[in-house]
């Protein structure tokens, strides 16, 4: 088992290390006044900083989530399968957005890596800065109506191996309101986040070589938005998967000297460490891997013959709940990827929902 690097952590000392001075003067409660502190260390900015816009949102979120201090870490199956449902996200654009509140008035997504080949290249990287680790973080926050435009935002840096963004993200009625408001905002807002959006766009549309296969800025931030949207919509649902770490290592059967180092990390970071989709991750993994020998035996379905037992993916359902003539909730539920014509799968696996 690898050992477990608290991104959000390191950060803030970081942020310490660096610019103690600037750090202790800033509140994290608005980002105008986040903005207005930065501005007056000019020579940092310059000679420090190469995206000072995105720097001051990165001090920022990380200021606010010092205060919370919590850390959702999703399990690689869980990333991979909210990835794709990112991908198909028009099909969630009716979805109402009250389900994108945070949990917390600031909190830390983990995504955990991969150990995959294309990986590796980058692990080496990152090991000449041992301070971020490789696990791509999302450090989320909101902004109140009026500070970054008309609505409310979520004010999001998402920290990877291959570059760090800002994303901001206003609430709208729906899924599909707020990805316009999004996209309506990097176009046209006059605030200083916005232009600096797309300064960077411009920049790497510029920079595109037409034989170099490579996503631009405004790509890059327009999928980031729809994951942002998928973890937060995962974190609300009512069944999704969440346990403290500690307890995860021990159902695990993780060794318990290892549990002992692990915690006493978590313990001297000061962090509450969450871990997500770990439980649902497994039986995921089970169901791919008994779904590819599938498709690779099956052969085309004759007209009026059996159909080949297949999976379909998971998706999002919300309702109400309650009573008829009393109190009720609307609720979001994540409905695991289902198997369509099971009889015909033998030794199947068991697909249960983890509350």
């Amino acid at each position: 088992m690898k050992d477990i690097v608290l991104v959000a952590a390191n950060m803030e000392n970081m942020y310490k290390n660096m610019h103690q001075k600037l750090w202790n003067r800033l509140t994290g409660e608005s980002l105008s006044d986040t903005w207005d502190k930065f501005e007056k260390y000019t020579y940092e900015i310059r000679n420090v900083f190469r995206l000072p816009c995105v720097q001051a949102l990165s001090m920022h979120t990380i200021k606010r989530w010092s205060k919370t201090r919590i850390i959702y870490r999703f399990g690689s199956e869980m990333k991979w399968e909210l990835f794709d449902m990112a991908s198909k996200m028009q099909e969630d654009e009716d979805i109402p957005a009250q389900f994108l509140r945070l949990p917390y008035d600031a909190i830390s997504i983990q995504l955990e890596e991969d150990p995959t080949i294309e990986d590796m290249l980058m692990e080496m990287i990152g090991k000449l800065n041992e301070n971020f680790g490789m696990d791509t973080t999302m450090t989320i926050t909101t902004a109140k109506a009026g500070e970054i435009c008309s609505k409310e935002c979520i004010i999001n840096v998402l920290t990877s191996p291959y570059g760090t963004y800002s994303l901001v993200l206003p609430i709208g009625n729906t899924i599909g309101d707020s990805m316009s408001a999004a996209m309506d905002f990097i176009e046209n807002s006059p605030h200083w986040l916005a232009k600096d959006i797309r300064r960077s766009i411009k920049e790497s549309e510029a920079y595109k070589n037409g034989d170099f296969d490579r996503d631009t800025y405004k790509d890059i931030i327009v999928s980031s938005l729809k994951w942002t949207i998928q973890f937060i919509l995962y974190l609300n649902a009512i069944n999704s998967d969440q346990q403290k770490n500690e307890d995860r290592l021990k159902e695990d059967n993780v060794p318990r000297q290892k549990r002992k180092e692990i915690k006493r990390d978590i313990e001297k970071a000061r962090v509450q460490l969450i871990d997500v989709g770990y439980h649902v991750g497994k039986l995921i993994k089970q169901a791919k891997l008994k779904e590819e020998p599938e498709k690779q035996t099956a052969g085309p379905n004759k007209k009026g013959g059996k159909k080949r037992a297949h999976f379909r993916r998971a998706h999002w359902h919300h309702f109400w709940t309650g009573k008829r003539d009393g109190e009720q909730e609307l609720v979001l539920k994540w409905v695991q990827m289902t198997t369509i014509h099971e009889d015909e799968i033998d030794d199947k696996p068991t697909l249960m929902e983890v509350r």
